[in-house]
């Protein structure tokens, strides 16, 4: 009879062991190369925050504004005429002063009238006088309903 070979289960077992040999076993990490790599790291944050450029910064102020600004205190200020003027004109120029864009009157027996002070607060109109003493009254109006009024006799002489 011939012999047959027939391959042995042992002899497969042994040929795929040292298959699986050859392939090293996994190394273990060190704890020094994590202490290590942690160091690195807190070295690297720490350079970026000590060298990175400083941007000042204001600081955030707030700006408070109140819903109604505080009143200014109504004036009135006649410039001319003054108190006691004769003029041998029917018409005489009043002016004066008080707080920017306000309602100014002006009244005598026979004459009335309304002018707005302008932006500076100044104001001017003119009032006609009738023979004899003429008492003027200037009132102004303020925003908040205030009112304020100086009075003067002006006398006018038309054969002087």
């Amino acid at each position: 009879m011939d012999q047959v070979s027939v391959p042995s289960t042992a002899n497969k077992t042994s040929e795929s062991s040292r298959q699986f040999s050859a392939v090293p076993p996994p190394k273990k990490i060190s704890p020094i190369f994590f202490i290590a790599l942690g160091v690195l790291i807190s070295l690297g944050v720490a350079a970026f925050i000590w060298f990175r450029p400083f941007t000042f910064q204001q600081p955030a102020t707030s700006v408070t504004t109140s819903p109604n600004p505080v009143a200014q205190t109504l004036t009135l200020e006649l410039t001319s005429p003054a108190d006691g003027t004769l003029s041998v004109n029917q018409e005489i120029l009043v002016t004066g002063k008080t707080l920017p864009n306000t309602t100014v009157m002006l009244f005598t027996e026979t004459d009335e009238n309304s002018v707005q002070s302008d932006a500076g607060g100044m104001f001017e109109s003119t009032i006609t006088l009738v023979n004899g003493i003429n008492s003027l009254t200037v009132t102004v109006f303020g925003e908040d309903g205030t009112e304020k009024s100086q009075s003067m006799d002006l006398v006018y002489d038309s054969e002087t």
